[in-house]
């Protein structure tokens, strides 16, 4: 099986790679580039295994193409995941627009089933 890795060092390009030593595994990579768009036509030309985060599958619409088998990743007995954080300054005046673009990106995120937590 040949592999598309991420060539940029990233939390989950990271992660993948200690997914492989943990299982004592060198991938034959067939090709690595520094952003993941690749990665679907790759997967879909059945030329490679990738790594994605479920947002990418979801918005190229992976989930229902043929020929594409998807598994989640575990490292460690658990589930990998690939967080994103809407960061703003603590008791400040927080204007229109943010908390329309928070609203908009938490709703599209519960939309898909994706579990979104608020810390404060």
């Amino acid at each position: 099986l040949t592999y598309f890795m991420m060539s940029n060092t990233n939390r989950l390009s990271d992660t993948i790679s200690k997914c492989f030593e943990e299982a004592g595994y060198l991938p034959k990579v067939y090709f690595s580039a520094k952003y993941a768009t690749l990665s679907t036509f790759l997967c879909e030309k059945g030329l490679a295994a990738a790594f994605m985060t479920k947002d990418h599958i979801i918005l190229n619409d992976m989930e229902n193409k043929e020929g594409i088998n998807l598994f989640p990743v575990n490292f460690r007995g658990e589930p990998v995941y690939h967080y994103l954080y809407l960061i703003h300054l603590k008791n400040q005046f927080v204007p229109k627009y943010k908390s329309v673009f928070y609203n908009y990106i938490i709703n599209y995120y519960h939309s898909r089933n994706i579990t979104c937590s608020n810390h404060q």
